[in-house]
């Protein structure tokens, strides 16, 4: 028994041990998060298309026969002279079929960032330096030349004499054109403008435009009436420091914010209306030292400080994106909460934390947010499982499996996460909500990194939508 007993325990130690280092295992994986149940579990996936990537500037529009969409096809950045899946897409709604896809050049960077529908014409810019009209069916009317990259959708400016479509250049150039033939009704250049102007050499412009990133304009503007003479005013944040507000007439600059030692995130608002404009921004200052301070700023029409909001550094990360609702507040999304607030002041935090244990480079146990740090909401405000003023929110990647993104929607009035879903790539375009088929049911369009454009059935009643912001 002795001897019987001497050899048998090692051999249960080793078992012993092998025993603890699976349950080890096991431990850890129960511990690790878990995806989040795929989309189409709850949302039947309607239709897929590919189309290429979309960039959190651009914008999905749908009128009653198809879906527009403006594309950056393989890639943001394009390392060659030709991408076969930029352009100008128009889709069956009902099916995703391609009706047709405008690429308008053999050669040159196709990148679309935005399009504007305006009596029954198309407008939007390029990466080609270009800006274009074109009617319904994808047919160009004109083109013309522009001094730079166009990086955000056009903005439709209304006088009494005339309309105007309002484009910026990464290069520092606003434009306001005629709608009917694209001649210029203004233009604005930023102080020391390198751009491209008519006259320029052409050739040599564009050689240099390709090796070249964005200087100044690079999102669109937030619209006010900032001097009460009845026509929309713009206030662009550029990326070299500055808020300059442009008048909508003329083009005249009406007032700049410059910062020293600081910057402002691309994504501003007006919280307040056209007529009594507040603006928010998020504002990060540093000191000497280099510690942060990141605050949202509130300013007013004349471009004067009203006041700031400081904000902790773990909820410093800001959403590219903000949605209005019907009772005047606005909300914003950080990386652990949704913020709202209004033009008087008012503020409100709902918590999206969502936490998970990781390892860190030296092997140490971490804490990490699963969320994105820039997410984007839909515009539509709607009722969800008994709750009324709901949002849907878009995170680009999910932190625990990088090639995923997910999706949550938010409930604004009982400050609760009703639903999280996995979707097949991460995205950073803002969905789209709408009836997209005409089946009297809201669906939701989402573009994602892998190409593909998503068309899934939500299954929520047209008549639940309870607002849709069309100024943001």
């Amino acid at each position: 028994m002795t001897i019987a007993s001497g050899l048998k325990t090692p051999t249960m130690i080793r078992i012993s041990l092998i025993l603890i280092f699976i349950g080890g295992l096991f431990s850890r994986y129960n511990e690790s998060p878990k995806h989040f149940s795929p989309i189409q579990k709850t949302f039947p996936l309607i239709w897929k298309a590919k189309v290429g990537t979309a960039c959190f500037r651009g914008n999905i529009l749908l009128d009653s026969n198809q879906v527009i969409f403006g594309s950056n096809g393989y890639s943001f950045m394009d390392y060659t002279f030709f991408d076969n899946l930029s352009g100008l897409y128009l889709l069956n709604p009902k099916n995703g079929k391609i009706l047709k896809h405008v690429v308008a050049n053999n050669l040159g960077d196709m990148d679309i960032n935005g399009v504007l529908l305006y009596q029954d014409k198309l407008y939007f810019g390029n990466d080609n330096e270009e800006f274009i009209c074109a009617n319904r069916n994808g047919d160009m009317l004109w083109r013309i030349p522009a001094s730079g990259d166009i990086e955000h959708e056009p903005i439709l400016i209304k006088t009494k004499k005339r309309d105007m479509i309002v484009y910026a250049t990464e290069t520092g150039e606003v434009c306001a054109l005629d709608p009917a033939n694209g001649n210029t009704c203004w233009s604005y250049f930023i102080p020391g403008f390198k751009g491209w102007k008519p006259g320029d050499n052409r050739s040599i412009f564009k050689v240099k435009s390709y090796f070249s990133n964005t200087q100044s304009f690079f999102t669109k503007p937030a619209i006010a009436d900032l001097d009460k003479d009845g026509i929309n005013d713009l206030v662009y944040v550029t990326n070299d420091k500055k808020i300059i507000a442009l008048n909508g007439k003329n083009g005249k600059l009406q007032w700049p914010i410059i910062i020293s030692k600081g910057r402002y995130d691309n994504t501003i608002s007006n919280i307040g209306d056209h007529a009594s404009p507040v603006f928010a921004v998020k504002e990060i200052l540093w000191d000497s030292a280099q510690e942060y301070k990141p605050s949202i700023l509130f300013f007013d029409a004349s471009g004067s400080e009203i006041r700031k909001h400081e904000l902790e550094t773990k909820k410093s990360q800001f959403g590219l994106n903000s949605v209005h609702t019907s009772d005047n507040r606005t909300a914003f999304c950080f990386e652990n909460s949704i913020f709202i607030t209004n033009a008087t002041g008012y503020f409100e935090e709902i918590n999206r934390n969502r936490n998970y244990k990781t390892k860190d480079y030296y092997g140490d146990t971490v804490v990490r947010s699963r969320n994105s740090n820039a997410s984007v909401i839909s515009q539509t405000i709607f009722s969800y499982k008994g709750n009324t003023n709901c949002i849907f929110v878009l995170n680009q990647h999910d932190d625990a499996f990088w090639g995923d993104g997910f999706v949550e929607i938010i409930s604004l009035d009982s400050k609760k996460i009703l639903g999280t879903w996995q979707i097949p790539s991460g995205s950073e375009l803002a969905p789209v909500i709408s009836d997209v088929n005409r089946d009297g049911k809201l669906d939701v369009l989402i573009s994602g990194y892998d190409r593909y454009l998503y068309c899934y059935d939500l299954g929520i009643p047209t008549e639940n939508i309870q607002y849709f912001n069309t100024n943001n």
